[in-house]
């Protein structure tokens, strides 16, 4: 009996032993999987954070590869194993590292639903809001923050800086500012606050705050910042004493920054920047010298094509010497090692050549005049030689139609490129006395600050027309403004109203055809007036209506900055 009893033990121990030795085994297998992945993704990430843009190259991205197809197979292979939510999170983080931000965040909603009580879980939310953000789905990434935040979440202080660079990236750059200072108080991580300032002095340099921003980066400088960073931080601080207007304080910086052997990596660029500001000091020799000791010392790179593209804006603009440009744009081309800069050089050397060939045909009338004002004004950036023309416009062809835009040009000028506001309203009064019809007239009285009584009449009576009020409602309107504002630039489209109702609404063709004689005896040179002689077969037909033609471009003003139109209305 007690034999039988010693044998049935002896069978359940190795039963036993059996059982424990395969789970042992497949718990090793489970590890093992998972320590492979593990090993590829700290191998991919040691490479990546090696390189300067901190950006995956080929090999590295073959090691997150690897990393997910082990982690992978771990939870096709053992589903129930308990590093499954291990796998998960490495899985997110590799595919993210790789750009591949949907997959990622799949793989971390996973973690986060199915392994609730994970000790990952918090930290896949928190990454699955960076994904969204990474995406551009900025609404759905800011609701995941703000909801981490409330839980006072130990990734808080990693929300609020990747809610700030959020910020920055939609350039909402004082909300970054006040997330920010939420950050700060959260943390006293000496590398998170670092990184802390830099982005608050970034935002404020955005904000063209340049005190404070000087303040956050030099923040940033005494509390933590290896060379690298400390360079592009005080880089910054130069950037901040250009745009304040203190140039020599920033040229004093770059030179200081240039002595120093461990920025000799940086010679180029800093070099560009001296050169820069003995540019804005008026040193233009000792610039071009700074430049052209860039495009010598760093043949064909972009630092050279940028030196060569402003040694040609210097001798264009500031020495008139447009041979030698012209010589410096060639040589851009033939760096051709930045695209932009080289489509850049290529039209400053065609608007040369522009220029030689409207010089070469020896044409004085208003229109070549007109084109080589926008050309110096717009293109070659030399304001004075515009104004010259400009005002040989106003002088020989007073009452050319492009007298009033010349006019308006030399305001602008004046205004814009030689900040003389005095000379630039007396430009822009003139003009009013001169051309009060004109369409310049309503630009100019806006650029004095005056207010012109007629558009107020004449908006409310096309907001009537357009409302389908009755001729008799606002006609009458319309022939007040004709009659108790004739300066008013709104007067022509007024009487194209008037005769437009006679001939379309009111069907009173003696009325209408009279209405169109007076618009094009007063008016000739306005586009109702071109458009009521047209009519009246006195020049060619037009398929151009008032209603929907935007007001011509001003010489000098942007598109974004011309007044707009509402809808359907009528302006100058």
């Amino acid at each position: 009996m007690r034999s039988q009893k010693s044998n049935s033990f002896k069978i359940f121990a190795s039963l036993y032993l059996i059982l424990l030795l395969i789970s042992l085994a497949l718990g090793c297998a489970y590890y093992n999987t998972f320590y492979n992945a593990q090993k590829f993704y700290r191998q991919a990430e040691k490479e990546r954070l090696k390189s300067p843009e901190k950006e995956p190259s080929s090999s590295t991205l073959t090691l997150y590869d690897k990393a997910i197809k082990k982690a992978s197979k771990l939870l096709v292979l053992h589903p129930k194993s308990k590093w499954v939510d291990d796998s998960l999170l490495l899985l997110g983080k590799a595919f993210y590292q790789k750009g591949e931000y949907p997959q990622a965040a799949r793989k971390f909603a996973e973690l986060e639903v199915n392994y609730p009580q994970s000790g990952f879980s918090e930290e896949a939310r928190y990454w699955q809001a960076v994904c969204l953000w990474k995406m551009k789905s900025y609404g759905k990434a800011t609701e995941t923050f703000d909801r981490i935040a409330a839980q006072n979440s130990r990734f808080a202080v990693d929300v609020l800086l990747a809610s700030a660079q959020m910020a920055i990236e939609q350039e909402l750059y004082s909300k970054a500012v006040e997330t920010l200072r939420r950050a700060e108080q959260k943390t006293s991580n000496q590398k998170e606050l670092a990184q802390i300032f830099y982005w608050t002095g970034e935002s404020h340099l955005a904000l063209k705050q340049y005190p404070q921003a000087i303040k956050a980066f030099r923040q940033a400088i005494q509390i933590h910042s290896d060379p690298e960073t400390e360079f592009e931080t005080r880089f910054k601080i130069g950037q901040c004493l250009e745009e304040s207007n203190q140039t020599q304080k920033a040229l004093n910086l770059y030179t200081k920054l240039l002595r120093d052997e461990d920025y000799y990596s940086h010679t180029p660029e800093l070099t560009l920047q001296i050169a820069h500001c003995h540019k804005l000091l008026g040193d233009f020799p000792q610039a071009l010298n700074d430049y052209r000791r860039v495009a010598d010392d760093h043949p064909a790179t972009q630092h050279s094509a940028t030196a060569l593209y402003q040694m040609g804006i210097i001798y264009q603009s500031k020495l008139d010497s447009l041979e030698r440009a012209q010589q410096c744009f060639k040589k851009v081309e033939q760096e051709n090692r930045h695209p932009e800069t080289v489509h850049l050089a290529r039209l400053r050397e065609a608007n040369i050549e522009k220029l030689r060939s409207y010089q070469a045909a020896k044409n004085t009338s208003p229109d070549t005049l007109f084109l080589l004002a926008e050309l110096y004004l717009f293109e070659l950036s030399l304001p004075d030689s515009a104004l010259a023309k400009y005002q040989s416009i106003l002088e020989q062809f007073p009452e050319n139609p492009l007298a009033p835009k010349a006019a308006y040009g030399v305001g602008w000028i004046y205004k814009t490129s030689f900040q003389d506001t005095a000379r630039a309203n007396q430009v822009f009064r003139t003009l009013l006395e001169r051309y009060p019809t004109s369409q310049y007239a309503c630009t100019a009285r806006e650029e004095l600050g005056l207010k012109d009584p007629g558009k107020q009449i004449f908006l409310q009576a096309e907001r009537l027309r357009l409302d389908g009020a009755a001729p008799k409602i606002y006609l009458p309107q319309l022939k007040r403004l004709t009659e108790q504002y004739p300066e008013s630039p709104y007067v022509p489209k007024a009487e194209y109203l008037i005769a437009r109702t006679y001939e379309y609404i009111l069907s009173d063709s003696l009325s209408a055809r009279q209405a169109y004689e007076k618009l094009a005896q007063r008016f000739p040179d306005t586009q109702p007036g071109r458009i009521a002689s047209e009519k009246l077969g006195l020049g060619k037909e037009t398929k151009a209506e008032p209603e929907t033609t935007e007001k011509e471009k001003p010489p000098g003003t942007p598109d974004e900055n011309r007044p707009r139109t509402g809808k359907n209305l009528i302006e100058p």
